[in-house]
């Protein structure tokens, strides 16, 4: 738990200036968000470990790699307009 003289502190440093009825919200709020980073820091260890009972795929269970052909170029521009052999895009000009 973050106490008010924490927050205190923390606005002195940030030349911030609270009012009581503010600095009591941001201490609340503070600890919140605290306690919360910390039930999620608890937490990753499971996401990051491997579950029970799963097993991890071998390289022999992958497929392998194949080569296939594509489509022609003129099939994938023949609706392309001044395609020469690519596609034209307009520039996106923000000002």
């Amino acid at each position: 738990m973050i106490t008010k003289q924490e927050v205190e502190k923390l606005a002195k440093l940030s030349k911030l200036r609270f009012t009581d009825e503010e600095l009591e919200s941001f201490t609340r709020e503070m600890t919140e968000i605290i306690e919360f980073a910390d039930t999620i820091n608890r937490n990753v260890g499971d996401l990051t470990s491997e579950p029970e009972g799963e097993r991890v795929m071998e390289m022999e269970q992958l497929r392998d790699d194949e080569v296939k052909p594509s489509y022609p170029n003129e099939d994938i521009l023949s609706n392309a307009e001044n395609s020469n052999g690519f596609f034209v895009v307009r520039r996106n000009c923000t000002k």
